[in-house]
């Protein structure tokens, strides 16, 4: 057991500290008195607070036991060891004295300022709104009817809203609803008004004179006058309308003056009116003056203490009353259930003075009551009085005016007391008994709490000197029944959350796991179950190697290295058990470790790099790389990875299809190995085709034959027309037309480097470029075609001839190559004749008998075919030029597509075109003949537009 002594310095300043208080507290109520005289707008439950308050300051503080723990207590409760700061049994703030504080003063009296702020009884029910008319009712005030001023001034008082009792006496100015039924019929019912003699004038009955007598006596007097005429009659008499009657409240009051009242209003009503009694006024010698009677004197204390209905008597027009001076109050303060200041018709004794206040509260301090009395209006006089014992200096001694009874509170402390703290299940203040010793504490309390700190607690006990010592003991062997120690009234058991003297009870983990963060540690916890609980390991988890980081005695890191392959798989070494605040970081492979990688070339689908798994063989990363293509070969090289000095390549075996192969030996992988597919030299994943379309027999797609010599020859422009089955009759020879693709014109090593120079070209020339996709030739000529048709000839009415401008681009690699037909035809694929390539289209017309001719003449459209005549005859066939023709650049178009200047063609054929170019670059003309329909079936001359 150990002792450890403290001397706070409490008693070195409390005597000081207490005076500094006192004198404060004197000066601010000194300083509310001398500005209001009393403390405005404070009820009775706030005086009793403030008288609380201010008797506080005027006597020294007591020790104050210990307010009760909680629960589990928060950062500012002590650890256990040698504690310096005492419990909160002595809880005022101690400081030493100031050179000014060390000379003794006399204590300054506040029984003044308490006096001052305790609220007059009965105040409080006379306080309601007052009434401030605004300046437009200031300005109609000659207007407002006495009505209004009845309902003004008995706003919120007891008459508002009350129904009429049937004792109410009638006068002149009410107004009545009188009913009379017979049979059930109604024979009279309406409303009547008192006269000023009193009566009222009802129809058959005549005049009934009514004044002075109540509602219950008017409806007799009424019902035995209609018995006269009427056979059991039934009459009902109601008050629609009070008259109003005007009375004075004069004297202290808080708003003398005239009031208007209803008639069952009464000298409570008319004070309320008024506002009540004022601070100097009376509340116990009201009189009451009506003309020819004697005054009366009410005192309303009869009926606001002991519910006397005097104060109800029923006012009279022109009644007077009249509210004189106080002569005399005390004060009742403190432990009294209504702390007021009490008016005084003579003097009274103490005990009746309590029973004003109505009484001791249960824990008033009866037996030292303190009287402050003034003397001669110069000082005041404490006397210390035993309320619970007869006699002068008891119960009956006599108060008079200006004395003050403060009634203290008994201490708020338990002698037989012992207070249990900390995480236990009922902490608080427990009966001290006879042999009551920590372990029987506990028990009493249920237990203690999860997180109690189980290896020690404290009992913090007052010795001799008053001052506080502390003694230890060991929580776990207490409650198991050892080293049990014997408590003293005043002693504080004090127990310890585990949290407040301990690491907390968390572990974290940080890195490559599902949700890194803290938990809480339970015992025995380990690292795989720490990453367990952390949802486990992510994808690319650095498992060789993680780090665990614990606190050492001197508050270091110290670094424990685990290898989580084989804690995951609970080897007793590197599965440790993990202690409070241990961290754990898993690291990511990337991070300590290169890249697992391989590599795939050759012919497969998407030749790369690809991560390496585990167990990843050849056959997987052929896979991974969307599998072989249709080319592929049987061999493949395989070249392992990070080696030094010359490679070692490995010839495999590859057989199979693109769906189903097999590689033989199928290896398993290591970092940065590398595979080559091999390929097929002579292989063909398309058969290359040429089409056919127009006037033939079979128009369509052709396979074309092995492009090499031998037995079998290439595939010409005639074998592919007698492969069709041969022209039709109406197929026209002259306008063969074979198209090609840029692919065979231009190799697409060359295309980029082309299309560069071309992208420059189009740029300094403003132009924009339209490049054909890759594959989408045959589209983008039979949309050109079209187009330039549908530019042509664009309705059957007439059309627009728009030439675009010229571009460069590769798309116009799309070529027209003209073929003679005829001579192709007559000598059977001799003369004339090409060989065909991939993708070429024959296109073969129909033979046609006109001629077009377009551009700058002032006829434009189809001419009718005549033999042997030149371009010249029908450019005057079509009206002649127009004054902007550029007959230098006049073009013939010819059925296949074969462009030639005027002047080297001597005779026009069916089927050409003939173009008269503007001056300017570039012109729209109208063709007007409906011959639309004829010229669309000549496709190929539409490609006469591509060449201006």
């Amino acid at each position: 057991m150990q002792f450890h002594s403290i001397r706070p310095t409490v008693k070195v300043g409390l005597i000081a500290a207490v005076a500094i208080l006192v004198i404060v507290l004197a000066t601010a109520c000194t300083w509310a008195q001398g500005k209001t005289g009393r403390v405005t707008g404070a009820t009775d439950e706030d005086a009793t607070s403030a008288a609380a308050d201010k008797e506080g300051a005027a006597t020294p503080p007591v020790v104050q036991p210990p307010e009760p723990a909680p629960g589990v207590e928060g950062a500012e409760t002590p650890p256990p060891g040698p504690e310096t700061t005492p419990p909160e049994r002595l809880t005022p703030e101690v400081r030493p004295p100031t050179v000014e504080e060390e000379l003794p003063a006399p204590a300054t009296v506040t029984a003044a300022g308490i006096f001052a702020s305790l609220p007059r009884f009965g105040a409080r029910i006379f306080a309601k709104p007052r009434f401030v008319p605004t300046a437009v009712e200031a300005a109609e005030e000659e207007e407002v009817t006495k009505e209004k001023l009845m309902a003004r001034a008995i706003a919120g008082s007891p008459l508002a809203n009350v129904p009429i009792s049937p004792d109410y006496q009638i006068g002149p100015a009410d107004i009545l609803k009188v009913e009379i039924w017979t049979l059930d019929k109604q024979r009279a019912a309406r409303p009547v008004r008192v006269t000023a003699d009193g009566y009222i004038t009802i129809s058959v009955l005549g005049k009934v004179v009514l004044s002075g007598k109540t509602l219950a006596e008017a409806q007799e007097i009424i019902t035995k006058r209609a018995s006269v005429f009427y056979t059991d009659p039934e009459v009902i008499v109601e008050l629609l309308r009070q008259r109003a009657i005007d009375v004075y409240v004069i004297g202290d009051v808080q708003q003398p003056g005239k009031f208007t009242l209803p008639g069952n209003a009464t000298l409570f009503t008319a004070l309320y009116a008024a506002g009540g009694p004022s601070e100097t006024g009376s509340y116990r010698r009201i009189r009451l003056l009506r003309a020819g009677k004697p005054e009366r004197e009410i005192d309303i204390y009869d009926y606001l203490m002991y519910g006397k209905r005097e104060v109800h008597e029923l006012l009279e027009a022109g009644d007077t009353v009249f509210v004189p001076s106080l002569t005399a109050e005390i004060g009742v303060s403190g432990a009294v259930r209504r702390p007021a200041r009490y008016e005084l018709l003579e003097p009274v004794s103490l005990e009746q003075a309590i029973l004003m206040a109505s009484n001791f509260t249960p824990n008033a301090h009866a037996v030292a009551v303190d009287v402050w009395r003034p003397d001669s209006r110069a000082t005041w006089n404490l006397l210390r009085v035993d309320a619970t014992q007869p006699g002068p200096k008891g119960s009956d001694m006599k108060l008079s005016d200006g004395d003050l009874v403060s009634v203290k509170e008994i201490l708020d402390i338990a002698p037989n007391t012992v207070e249990l703290r900390g995480p236990v299940r009922r902490p608080g203040i427990y009966e001290m008994t006879e042999g009551l010793t920590v372990g029987k504490l506990l028990q009493q309390a249920e237990g203690v709490t999860e997180g109690v700190y189980i290896e020690e607690g404290t009992i913090w006990r007052l010795n001799e000197d008053f001052d506080y010592e502390t003694m230890h003991f060991s929580v776990r062997r207490v409650l198991n029944g050892e080293d049990d120690m014997l408590l003293q009234a005043w002693d504080i058991v004090k127990l310890y959350a585990e949290d407040l003297v301990e690491r907390p009870a968390l572990v974290s983990i940080e890195g490559m796991v599902r949700r890194p963060g803290e938990f809480h540690h339970v015992e025995r916890m380990t690292v795989r179950d720490l990453v367990l609980r952390a949802g486990d390991l992510l994808p690319g988890a650095y498992t060789e190697r993680a780090e665990l980081l614990r606190l050492t005695a001197d508050q270091r890191r110290r670094l424990l290295p685990i290898n989580l392959t084989k804690a995951m798989q609970d080897d007793q070494q590197n599965n440790m058990i993990l202690q409070r605040g241990d961290i754990l970081k898993v690291l990511a492979r990337e991070d300590v470790a290169v890249e697992s990688e391989v590599h795939a070339d050759g012919f497969v689908r998407n030749p790369g790099t690809y991560a390496r798994y585990e167990d990843m063989r050849i056959s997987d990363l052929i896979v991974a790389a969307s599998g072989l293509r249709p080319e592929f070969a049987d061999t493949i090289q395989y070249t392992p990875g990070r080696f030094e000095g010359a490679s070692a390549t490995r010839i495999l075996a590859l057989t199979g299809t693109t769906d189903d192969f097999t590689v033989e030996p199928d290896l398993l992988l290591k970092d940065d190995d590398r595979i080559g597919i091999m390929g097929k030299s002579e292989f063909t994943v398309v058969p290359k085709v040429a089409s056919i379309l127009g006037k033939i027999k079979h128009p369509g797609s052709y396979a074309l034959r092995l492009e090499r010599g031998g037995e079998e020859q290439v595939d010409t422009v005639y074998d592919l027309i007698q492969r069709s089955g041969g022209l039709l009759e109406e197929a026209n020879p002259k306008g063969i037309i074979l198209y090609r693709f840029k692919a065979e014109v231009i190799e697409k090593d060359r295309e980029e480097n082309l299309q560069y120079v071309l992208n420059v070209l189009n740029r300094e020339s403003g132009q924009t470029l339209a490049v054909a996709a890759e594959g989408g030739e045959a589209e983008v000529m039979a949309a050109a075609v079209e187009q330039q048709v549908g530019g042509l000839l664009g309705t059957d009415s007439g059309a627009l001839l728009v030439v675009p401008p010229r571009k460069l681009g590769i798309s116009q690699w799309i070529r027209a190559l003209p073929i003679d037909g005829s001579r192709l035809i007559a000598t059977k694929g001799k003369d004339s004749n090409l060989e065909l390539q991939h993708g070429d289209v024959l296109r073969v017309p129909r033979t046609v008998d006109f001629v077009t001719v377009i551009g700058c003449v002032n006829k434009p459209g189809a001419l009718e075919y005549a033999p042997n005549l030149t371009a010249w005859h029908y450019l005057d066939l079509a009206g002649g030029t127009t004054p902007d023709a550029d007959l230098k650049r006049t073009l013939v178009m010819r059925a296949n597509s074969a462009g030639l200047p005027a002047y080297r063609v001597r005779v026009i054929e069916a089927g050409d075109v003939v173009i008269v170019p503007s001056q300017h670059m570039f012109r729209t003309e109208t063709i007007k003949e409906p011959w639309t329909k004829t010229l669309k079936s000549l496709l190929s001359v539409a490609a006469a537009a591509l060449l201006f």
